[in-house]
C-alpha cells in the first residue's frame, strides 16, 4: 500500500514550528525516485518528479512507464506536468492520483520549445490555470539561472497570498535556504543543482562526495524500480575521510 501523505498539513506542521519546508525541484532526468529517494534521506520533506507532458502521458501507456516510476515509500511526491489545456491536466492527475500526494502545474519552464507550445512560462498569460499552490521563481522568464532572484518580489508575493507559498533560486547551502526564509517568510525553499551538488543540503552535511555516490549506488541496485541511469551531471563534491564524521 502506497505511503500516502496530506501536503497542506505538512505546510501547516512547519508553519507551526516556525519554520519551512525543505523542497527537491523538478529536474529533468535528475529527480527520479532513486534520487528523490537519496535526498528524502537527508531531510528533504517533499519531493517533486522531472516535468512530464501531460498530453503524451495521458494517449501513451509507454510514456506513462518512462516518464513515471515509483514506489510504496515515496512520499511526500509531488508530480509535475506541463499542459496548455485543462482537460489534459486533469486527466493525467487523475492517472497518478493513486500514486501522489499531489500535483503540480509547470509554469517556469523558460525554455523556447516549451514556451512555443504554450508550456511552463508560456501560462504566465493565462492565470485561470493556476490554482491553489502557488511556487514562485525568483527569476523573469528572459533571466539565466546565474542571476540573482528578485527578494523583494518574493516577499511582496508571500505577503499578499493566504495558500502556501514555495520560493526558490540560487539554493547552493543551508544558508541560502535559512537566509531566503528570513527574507520572505515564505512556506517552503526549493533546491535544484544545489541538491545535485549535495544530496544533504538540508541536512548541513558538506561535500561527503564518496559516501553520497555511495549511498546513491546503492539506491539505484536496491531500488524496486529500474532503467534510469546515473548521469555525469551529479556532481558530488569529494572531501577526506579526515574532514568528515562518517566512516564510509
Amino acid at each position: 500500500m502506497k505511503v500516502r501523505n496530506d501536503i497542506s498539513q505538512l505546510f501547516t506542521i512547519a508553519k507551526a514550528n516556525q519554520n519551512y519546508l525543505n523542497v527537491c525541484a523538478p529536474m529533468v532526468r535528475y529527480s527520479k525516485v532513486q534520487f528523490r529517494t537519496l535526498v528524502r534521506s537527508y531531510d528533504t520533506d517533499l519531493t517533486f518528479t522531472p516535468m512530464i507532458l501531460a498530453d503524451s502521458f495521458c494517449q501513451n501507456a509507454k510514456a506513462r512507464s518512462n516518464e513515471f516510476t515509483t514506489t510504496v515509500n515515496d512520499s511526500p511526491l509531488i508530480v509535475q506536468f506541463a499542459a496548455n489545456d485543462v482537460n489534459d491536466f486533469v486527466d493525467a492527475s487523475k492517472l497518478v492520483y493513486p500514486y501522489a500526494d499531489g500535483v503540480d502545474l509547470n509554469c517556469g519552464c523558460p525554455q523556447r520549445w516549451a514556451m512555443k507550445d504554450g508550456y511552463g512560462c508560456a501560462l504566465l498569460s493565462k492565470p485561470e490555470v493556476i490554482h491553489e499552490l502557488v511556487k514562485v521563481h525568483g527569476r523573469t522568464p528572459i533571466q539565466k539561472s546565474s542571476e540573482n532572484i528578485d527578494v523583494h518580489a518574493l516577499r511582496t508575493v508571500c505577503e499578499s497570498v493566504t495558500v502556501p507559498v514555495i520560493v526558490n533560486g540560487g539554493i547552493k547551502t543551508l544558508s541560502d535556504a535559512d537566509y531566503l526564509y528570513d527574507q520572505t517568510n515564505c512556506n517552503g525553499v526549493m533546491a535544484a543543482s544545489g541538491l545535485l551538488v549535495n544530496p544533504a543540503l538540508f541536512n548541513q552535511w558538506k561535500g561527503c562526495g564518496g559516501f553520497y555516490r555511495r549511498a546513491w549506488l546503492n539506491r539505484l541496485t536496491t531500488t524496486e524500480c529500474s532503467g534510469w541511469k546515473l548521469s555525469a551531471r551529479l556532481s558530488f563534491r569529494a572531501v577526506p575521510k579526515s574532514q568528515t564524521n562518517l566512516g564510509a
